[in-house]
């Protein structure tokens, strides 16, 4: 195989020292270095020193011809604002204009690389009534487009839409009025800068040659070159188009198409949708070596993975004369990890891009925690989700790596739990001195002078922790970004903007998103790592393509557009279709010379990806009926995943007796004692995290806590509840739902309750009012003056069979003389085996609450027999009926309070059960703690990770 650019190195050093005095135009740099080897390569033959030619990409030819320097993103949309705010008074902010103003700006670039007449697309009925008159060509179609595109558009400016012709034209040009003048008024005002856009300036070399002749256009920057080669171009614009074709008829300019193979050149096949067009109106320079254009051999593999593919790769490259190319650059790092370590010489074309590396997350990181910060009087609080994700970012990490009052005040903050955190808890260390203050003081204010505060916090954040950066190896990259980002954050500071600091974030990104840090390599041997844009005009021997999915390669990008598909295409604009071209181009001309190429594709079908492999690899083999090599790659789940068992010692058993056991630990046993295991012997917990909202759990914790605080005050024996007392606290409505808000402030170790938590206030406080009536309605109906309160959330500790058992009960009460009631307050589930058990059933609860089925426990039921069993051993109340009483809020409403006088028969089989449960964990010669058959158990089980199921 000859690569393409060898063959035109060597067609045109055949005229020698000529050479030197052509010009050659590639699409790329990494063309332009290939060709440049290829023609060192002939030099060499040749035997004599050669003057080299003048070599240049496209962009940089009409760069150096023209007098425009083009301006970056931003600076574009700012300068675009301006001349809009002078055309319509009644603007909107820069903050609503930025999202548009950027589609706008696309729209205008493809409008001058195009040449697209703006005064017929962009018209208006007063200036142009011929245009006015020519509205009939539009079809149904194209109508329907305009109705839609119309619909975006604020009511003042939208008219009413019928479809009629006339309605059309009025609303059609009304909507377009602006962009005429807009245009117009941007260009004269970017001419004025020496300014450009690029399509600004590829459009003015295009009018520049219709004016007057292209060789004198050229002599003043190129006096000493004779002839331009333009090598390897595909999909070619109007204005790029105009300025060859003005060169070719003056004799200026040559042309070397890549456009050989059979697939290429195939009129069913896409990637010939503009090449045909190409080659017929510029002639090929010469003929090329049709050697190398077999059809490849083609392996497919599919990967369920997206990282996997890259992993895939040391079983692939055999040595260094392969190139992968990388469609999807977040690959890249995963890609350049899995190299296998026998190949020394790599090259990276792509770069590595800054949205991509750790600085860009942690810089975004910090950006969202400015956003969701509070102040509340002159405290500073942060909210703790975005805290707890910069102390997991692997660059605050390497930061504070030295800094023991930073890592105890991370320490502290992450065992605090809060919701939101005090500033002064944050800045403890130079680094979170530095990282933890309010710059953002309010996010709906688009004042020009927060904006100033802002860069300077970030400039003097970067400026802080990029030094402590700088004497790491593996942070080198990062310290690039994190100069370019100082930069950025520096040309905004200087703008004076005007706009909310979610406006100013996203205009950084825009500035800081194209930023790439380019890696080290020797460019010209050895394994080649690109991406698709990069591959243009190239040739290699061995291909791997990664990410060969539908949507990725070939790309599914349509930018957004003010312009209808349908007026687009009327008016030469790229479409759809014309993107689709040219990929198919990139892939088929790609692996035209090839002789071996894997494609390899990650066929998971997970949310948007539906794990589609690319329709070129279909193309190939339905349409070209070329034999594919299919292969599947899959790996087992790394870890042991086998049910070993899990052995009982006698120090588990120790360790067992030294504890406190209750209720829930019996409960955790009889459904795994595996599960029980690992809590109450090895004592595992799962990390504890900051609740956004209230679960379960908590409103259960709020509404004791709450009916507690009500009922303290009554804890003495000569203090007791009365119905006095109980209407007093039940028209204090407002006074119960403060101590509601207190106790869920104090759940979620948080400053302020929102959004979901205000409708769980407002249900706990009906709770607690419930339940309070009912205690006020026992004492009237019962014919009570008074009760008693004994004990709230009273602890009661007893043992059985050698181990310890600990109960906390919720209330212990008395309303009548030689009566107790455990009181238990259930904001959950209550079954009827829990509460309804009698002499008659009790065998049958007792089977239900032993048994090896746990969906329906009732282990309500086993909580009250203990409370019972504790309180009987205890000795306090000898001679006393106890009577369990269950509050249920949930059922309050309709239902009196559950009395649960539970029968004698179930205390006798609970008890023996309970004992019988101990000797089984006592006894060593049951082995092992065997895990559960119930796989429903181990769904929701905090040590499925560990457990090995």
């Amino acid at each position: 195989m000859t690569p393409f650019l060898k063959q035109v190195a060597t067609h045109y050093m055949a005229e020698g020292s000529n050479v030197s005095r052509l010009c050659f135009i590639f699409p790329n740099r990494r063309s332009l270095a290939f060709f440049k080897k290829y023609l060192c390569e002939e030099v060499r033959c040749l035997g004599c020193p050669v003057v080299a030619p003048a070599m240049y990409t496209v962009n940089d030819f009409f760069s150096r011809i023209s007098d425009l320097k083009v301006s970056d993103r931003v600076d574009l949309i700012l300068e675009l604002y301006d001349c809009y705010k002078v055309l319509y008074p009644k603007a909107e902010s820069l903050d609503e204009f930025v999202g548009w103003g950027d589609i706008i700006l696309g729209d205008f670039d493809d409008v001058d690389k195009y040449l697209s007449d703006p005064e017929k697309l962009f018209t208006n009925v007063a200036d142009f009534k011929a245009i006015q008159d020519s509205l009939s060509y539009l079809t149904p179609v194209q109508r329907e487009a305009i109705s839609r595109f119309i619909s975006h558009f604020r009511p003042e400016v939208r008219k009413s839409f019928k479809g009629g012709e006339i309605d059309v034209k009025e609303n059609f040009l009304q909507i377009w009025n602006i962009l005429l003048p807009l245009y117009r008024s941007f260009r004269s005002a970017l001419v004025s800068k020496g300014k450009a856009y690029e399509g600004m300036l590829y459009r003015s070399i295009a009018e520049s040659v219709r004016e007057k002749p292209v060789a004198d256009v050229l002599a003043g920057v190129f006096p000493e070159t004779v002839r331009f080669v333009f090598v390897g171009l595909n999909a070619l614009n109007e204005c790029e188009r105009t300025l060859m074709k003005k060169m070719r008829d003056a004799g200026l300019a040559e042309f070397c198409w890549d456009y050989s193979s059979e697939m290429v050149r195939d009129p069913g096949n896409k990637s010939s949708f503009f090449m045909a067009a190409n080659v017929q109106e510029f002639p090929q320079s010469f003929e090329y070596d049709p050697e190398g254009l077999t059809a490849p051999e083609i392996e497919v593999v599919s990967v369920p993975s997206s990282v996997g593919q890259a992993k895939l790769l040391p079983s692939i490259l055999k040595d260094d004369t392969y190139a992968v190319v990388i469609p999807d650059e977040s690959l890249l790092l995963p890609v350049l990890n899995s190299i296998p370590a026998h190949i020394e010489d790599i090259n990276v074309t792509m770069g590595f891009p800054m949205k991509d590396s750790a600085f860009y997350g942690f810089l975004s990181l910090v950006l969202a925690m400015q956003m969701h910060l509070r102040t509340k009087g002159d405290e500073v609080l942060f909210y703790h989700g975005q805290v707890w994700s910069i102390f997991a970012s692997g660059i605050f990490k390497h930061l504070i790596r030295n800094d023991a009052e930073a890592q105890a005040a991370v320490k502290a903050v992450r065992e605090g739990h809060r919701y939101y955190i005090p500033e002064a808890d944050l800045r403890k260390g130079p680094v979170m001195d530095l990282l933890f203050r309010i710059a953002v003081r309010d996010p709906k204010s688009n004042d020009a002078s927060q904006i100033h505060d802002i860069c300077l916090y970030l400039k003097r954040l970067i400026a802080g922790i990029a030094p402590l950066m700088a004497g790491d190896e593996a942070h080198a990259v990062e310290v690039e970004f994190a100069k370019a980002a100082y930069s950025a954050i520096g040309r905004l500071q200087t703008r004076n903007l005007g706009i909310f600091p979610a406006t100013f974030f996203k205009l950084l990104g825009q500035l800081l998103q194209p930023v790439a840090v380019p890696f080290n390599g020797e460019p010209l041997k050895g394994l080649q790592v690109m991406g698709p844009l990069e591959t243009r005009a190239l040739d290699f021997t061995n291909l791997v393509i990664l990410s060969c999915n539908e949507g990725m390669f070939p790309r599914r990008s349509v930018s957004s557009s003010f312009i209808p598909p349908e007026l687009r295409k009327a008016f030469g604009l790229p479409t759809y279709e014309y993107q689709d071209a040219v990929w198919a181009y990139y892939f088929y001309r790609l692996i035209q010379r090839a002789q071996k190429v894997t494609l390899v594709y990650d066929s998971r079908t997970e949310g948007l990806k539906g794990g589609e492999e690319s329709r070129y690899i279909k193309q190939l083999e339905y349409h070209y009926g070329l034999p594919l090599k299919r292969m599947f790659a899959n790996s087992k789940v790394g870890g042991d995943v086998s049910d070993r068992p899990v052995i009982k010692t006698k120090e588990d058993l120790e360790i067992l007796h030294k504890r406190n056991l209750s209720a829930s630990a019996l409960k955790e046993y009889l459904d795994c004692p595996a599960m029980f295991y690992y809590d109450k012997v090895k004592g595992l917990k799962p990390s504890d995290e900051v609740s956004e909202d209230l679960d379960a759990g908590m409103v259960g914790n709020v509404f004791h806590k709450t009916m507690c605080d009500l009922y303290s005050q009554y804890k003495s024996a000569d203090d007791r509840v009365t119905a006095v007392s109980l209407k007093s606290i039940l028209s204090g409505r407002d006074a119960i739902k403060g101590r509601v808000r207190a106790n869920i402030l104090s759940e979620l170790n948080s400053s302020e309750v929102s959004g979901r938590d205000l409708v769980a206030e407002e249900v706990i406080t009906e709770y607690v009012v419930k339940t309070v009536s009912r205690d006020l309605e026992l004492l009237t109906e019962g014919g009570f003056d008074s009760f008693g309160i004994i004990g709230l959330e009273k602890m009661y500790i007893g043992t059985m069979e050698g181990f310890s058992f600990i109960g906390f009960i919720d209330r212990l009460d008395s309303f009548r003389p030689g009566e107790i009631r455990i009181v238990d307050y259930k904001t959950g589930k209550v079954g009827k085996d829990d509460v309804e058990i009698t002499d008659a059933n009790a065998g049958d609860v007792a089977d239900k609450l032993f048994g090896s089925v746990s969906k329906n426990r009732p282990k309500i039921a086993l909580q009250l027999f203990l409370y019972d069993y504790l309180v009987r051993k205890s000795g306090q109340f000898s001679g006393s009926r106890i009577v369990n009483s269950i509050y249920s809020p949930v059922t309050l409403a309709v239902e009196p309070v559950k009395e649960v006088p539970l029968s004698g028969e179930f205390l006798r089989l609970a008890e023996d059960g309970v004992r019988q449960l101990l000797r089984e964990i006592s006894s060593l010669e049951t082995g092992e703690w065997k895990r559960t058959e119930d796989t429903e158990i181990c769904k929701n089980c905090d040590f499925r990770m560990i457990c090995g199921r």
